[in-house]
């Protein structure tokens, strides 16, 4: 489930292509970080699927989501994205990751629960252009637009939330048949 304190991801059920594509990108230097391009450099296609299999099989703690949520910044922007009136903007961040952040496919990994520090590095890599290999440059474009204010208050918002909630606010757990 990560390190908080040291801002390292939770990998525990990420989707296995996920994670084998970042181990990819560290070990072509296509993604920056001395720790884990040290780590990847050895491993050969076999080995980096192994591990990304592991790391998915991971459970992760099913939790229910705070009762009090932030109501702030950062969720509006993960929620609705910034518009300000404009035909272009910051889509909202849920449109691509999910509800509340819990993660779609293999290429829109979860953000629910993930140390605020390492989404708030992330979403600065992608901005400042040392971070590459988005899907159509989408965290790019997006990450280009927001301010520091902003990075940090989206990065808290998903940081405050359940990484593996046991229902979603406003969704109804049982898919509308009651």
């Amino acid at each position: 489930m990560g390190n908080l304190s040291a801002g390292f991801p939770a990998l525990a059920g990420l989707p296995a292509p996920y994670i084998e594509r970042q181990l990819t990108a560290f070990k072509h230097g296509e993604r920056k970080n001395a720790v884990m391009q040290s780590m990847a450099n050895p491993l050969d296609a076999k080995a980096r699927a192994a591990i990304a299999a592991y790391y998915a099989t991971l459970p992760v703690p099913a939790t229910p989501e705070p009762t009090k949520r932030l109501n702030t910044q950062g969720e509006a922007l993960a929620m609705n994205g910034v518009w300000g009136g404009k035909l272009t903007g910051v889509p909202a961040c849920d449109s691509c990751h999910g509800p509340y952040g819990i993660g779609v496919g293999v290429s829109f990994p979860r953000l629910a629960g993930q140390p605020q520090s390492y989404i708030s590095a992330q979403l600065t890599a992608w901005k400042n252009g040392s971070r590459t290999g988005d899907p159509l440059h989408l965290m790019s474009n997006v990450a280009r637009q927001l301010s520091a204010a902003e990075i940090s208050a989206v990065s808290a918002f998903y940081a405050s939330l359940s990484p593996n909630p046991t229902t979603l606010p406003g969704l109804v757990p049982d898919g509308g048949k009651q």
